[in-house]
């Protein structure tokens, strides 16, 4: 009795210290300060090495792009007002806003934005994001040094630039809007990693390592400005610890982890808090296509019919996410209605039974690693996110053969080749559409993957923060609208 007394006491307790945090959160919140947390810390503001997803999304605080990513597919004005793209489909124009300044106050020219792109291509830098531009004219003579600018570069006047390809490249105008293409200032180039050297709507403050970042409104932002005056990221990599301390009121808005999900739904008090986004990912066993078992096409479609994947979503996942029909995420996709491959375990005995392997098959399954390793193994469990939001995005990267012979699973499909090909030439419309849809097809089956699902993020948002909306791409995040309620 004494013990289950004790236990009592202990709850009620921790019960009253969490109502009491939690108040006092409500109470000491800063309206001025949208709060957020992080797993862990970015790897600099030199947009250059912005290889990440956390490290992209700062810093489309700090810079600005000649274009941006809207809510879901669009790409829409950054710092050039318009553009348009000759018959050809190689020649683009672009005509900057007059007004946009760094930080410092100088103006953001045209030569800003060559500087920028030559910087990401410059052998000297070493940028692992130099594949953004050498689609430009000129761009691999000055990567190999025998150029000493990239000649399909062209500054007209400070407020007009052309860019010239080498050949009509469709995502060429995505490839605008990512993190590695943002605008820097040559002036502060040297102190880059550290301090940013932008234009964007928001200054750094204060970053610090491990532990947290801050940033103030730009009061002087050329656009539209953010409706609140600071933003604070804590690097907490302990998910548990996002989440107390988003329930103790000490943060705005966090992603709660698919195990906690259905836990959140089952709470009352929270309806209405939790927002869901479907991601463009997608989550997949990779088996090597070149050797066998998995050189026989019988043997790949028996992975995907003897796993019951809607019960893995369902159990393990709390059904965050979708079913994947192939490999292109269906908001990527007009008009296509998601077939996916049903969990049949007979039929994935019978083609065993075909193939030769009526006792089954025994493989091992890794886990991540190095894409230098993925041509090598026999299966890997992996995921994929979206760099653009455009079909070609999951085409082109993971089963032309240039890149799947060489860094994945060894597909080789020619057809598919050719198809991805004319895809990346295609201006956006139906018949480009039309050929994205026909190749995904394709791919699924000749069942190179065990297509698993597109992932879907939760996010829980207090009551207090008005303008939150999720958006499709990661870097599409400006924080321009969010802002707390008046207290």
């Amino acid at each position: 009795m004494k013990n289950i007394i004790l236990k009592q006491f202990k709850i009620i307790l921790l019960t009253a210290v969490f109502i009491f945090v939690t108040d006092c959160g409500k109470r000491d919140r800063n309206p001025d300060v949208l709060r957020f947390a992080m797993s862990a810390d970015i790897r600099g503001f030199d947009p250059a090495f912005a290889t990440d997803i956390r490290t992209g999304k700062m810093m489309t605080l700090v810079y600005d792009n000649l274009v941006q990513f809207g809510d879901n597919t669009e790409v829409i004005p950054g710092i050039a007002y318009k553009w348009n793209l000759d018959e050809t489909g190689k020649i683009y124009t672009f005509y900057l806003e007059p007004s946009a300044a760094f930080h410092e106050g100088s103006k953001v020219t045209a030569g800003d934005v060559i500087f920028s792109f030559q910087r990401v291509l410059s052998p000297e830098i070493g940028s692992p994001q130099s594949w953004l531009f050498n689609k430009i004219d000129g761009a691999e003579a000055y990567m190999k040094g025998t150029e000493t600018f990239v000649r399909g570069l062209t500054k007209i006047n400070d407020s007009t630039l052309v860019i010239t390809l080498n050949e009509p490249f469709a995502p060429f105008i995505q490839y605008l809007a990512m993190p590695s293409a943002s605008i820097v200032n040559a002036k502060h180039e040297d102190s880059i990693k550290e301090i940013p050297a932008g234009s964007g709507p928001w200054i750094l403050d204060n970053w610090q390592r491990d532990a947290a970042i801050s940033f103030r409104k730009n009061d002087n932002y050329w656009g539209r400005k953010p409706k609140t005056e600071q933003l604070s990221f804590r690097i907490l990599s302990e998910s548990l610890s996002r989440m107390g301390e988003f329930e103790a009121g000490n943060l705005d808005i966090v992603d709660i982890p698919d195990i906690e999900l259905t836990r959140w739904k089952n709470q009352k008090h929270w309806d209405g808090s939790v927002v869901g986004k479907d991601e463009l990912n997608i989550w997949y066993i990779g088996m090597n296509c070149s050797r066998p078992p998995f050189n026989d096409r019988r043997l790949r479609l028996a992975m995907s019919l003897a796993i019951d994947r809607e019960k893995i979503l369902s159990i393990l996942l709390s059904e965050s996410g979708t079913l994947a029909e192939g490999p292109v995420p269906p908001q990527l996709m007009q008009s296509l209605q998601n077939d996916p491959i049903p969990f049949d375990p007979e039929e994935a005995m019978r083609l065993l039974k075909s193939s030769g392997y009526e006792h089954g098959i025994q493989t091992e399954l890794w886990v991540a690693g190095g894409s230098e390793m993925f041509h090598v193994l026999e299966a890997y469990y992996l995921d994929w996110f979206a760099d653009y939001p455009d079909g070609e995005n999951f085409l082109y990267p993971l089963f032309h053969s240039k890149e799947s012979m060489t860094k994945r699973n060894r597909y080789n499909n020619p057809v598919v080749d050719r198809n991805i090909e004319t895809i990346q030439r295609l201006r956006n419309g139906k018949e480009r559409n039309d050929l994205i849809k026909e190749t995904h097809k394709l791919i699924k089956d000749d069942a190179p993957w065990v297509f698993l699902w597109h992932g879907r993020t939760h996010t829980a948002v207090h009551p207090w923060i008005e303008g939150y909306k999720p958006k499709l791409i990661f870097n599409a995040e400006r924080y321009l609208e969010m802002h707390h309620m008046p207290l």
